[in-house]
């Protein structure tokens, strides 16, 4: 228990640091299982809310590694694995506003000629990563396998960013003529495109902060560190260490925590918001042809004043 803790003086910041982050992480956690909970009956029936659990799910998973590091156990390969989800659920989200991306721009071969590749290739790299470091005895925050798995997310990033970026830029578009939709998307209304917008942005923010910090400090600890620094000591040797926590617990927050409360907000709070409280979906039948694939829903008896709307597959996945 707080492995964080001990009657030393130098340990009471990083004591502090770890209780703060640990609270955080307990209430997250029970948080996004109790959604998890709410969330699952309607995906089993509506595929495409599925996204939503495991984006969810994975964030649970990963804020409960992080919990238990602070909280419990002294192993820093729980982090790792941390790292993982959070790549993961990155790789998620470029693929779903990737594929949102070619439709838009009539490109549809990227999809599975650029972007499929990319992805597969970064998760197997991951992957890989995650098996070679668990395998390893000694894990240090020197071991390369955190710069490899930083350097892997932030690729996914970048994907991510490009792909979304071109999204946006279509959004704005609509937006500025006032028109109701987008190439691609006929009858939505600009409440409906305000929160698209709105949740995209709020993913690349949190996608870009949290791979950008993790690079940045494995980069530092792979290049500016000099020799096997203690790695309680990385960033400033005072005597009570509380610049050095108080920078630690920044990039920490700014990784694992507050990436997955803009998860938890996006995925759950916003469609949670937009159809009511008990996550009652309209019923979906799918259409598709050579060109398009599009949602057509009826709503349901609670949303009968609002008309029938059309939406692309891959834009509804936010939705409950």
């Amino acid at each position: 228990m707080l492995p964080y803790c001990s009657s030393d003086a130098p340990d009471v910041w990083l004591c502090l640091r770890g209780l703060m982050v640990g609270t955080m992480s307990l209430w997250t956690s029970v948080a996004c299982v109790y959604l998890v909970y709410i969330m699952l009956p309607s995906s089993i029936t509506s595929p495409h809310l599925r996204p939503n659990v495991v984006m969810v799910a994975l964030a649970g998973i990963e804020i409960f590694l992080v919990l238990v590091r602070c909280l419990w156990l002294d192993a820093p390969k729980l982090m790792l694995g941390a790292k993982y989800c959070r790549g993961m659920q990155v790789a998620i989200s470029c693929w779903l506003y990737g594929a949102l991306a070619c439709e838009i721009t009539s490109k549809r071969v990227c999809l599975y000629g650029l972007l499929a590749p990319v992805l597969l290739g970064v998760a197997i790299l991951m992957t890989a990563d995650v098996i070679v470091m668990l395998d390893d005895p000694i894990v240090d925050c020197h071991h390369s396998s955190w710069l490899v798995m930083s350097l892997a997310s932030a690729t996914l990033a970048v994907s991510f960013a490009m792909s979304g970026s071109v999204v946006l830029r279509e959004m704005k578009a609509a937006k500025s003529v006032q028109r109701h939709g987008i190439k691609g998307l006929l009858g939505i209304s600009p409440n409906e495109l305000e929160q698209s917008y709105k949740q995209l942005w709020l993913l690349l923010l949190a996608n870009m902060i949290s791979s950008l910090l993790q690079l940045s400090y494995d980069l530092y600890i792979a290049y500016i560190v000099v020799g096997d620094t203690n790695c309680a000591t990385l960033f400033y040797d005072d005597d009570d260490g509380a610049i050095e926590q108080f920078i630690r617990l920044c990039i920490t927050l700014g990784s694992f925590v507050y990436p997955e409360w803009v998860t938890l907000y996006v995925f759950y709070w916003i469609p949670r918001h937009h159809f009511g409280s008990n996550l009652d979906v309209p019923e979906l039948d799918i259409v598709s042809d050579d060109d398009t694939y599009q949602l057509y829903y009826q709503p349901s008896p609670r949303h009968r004043s609002t008309p029938m709307l059309t939406a692309t597959i891959t834009t509804t996945t936010s939705l409950w």
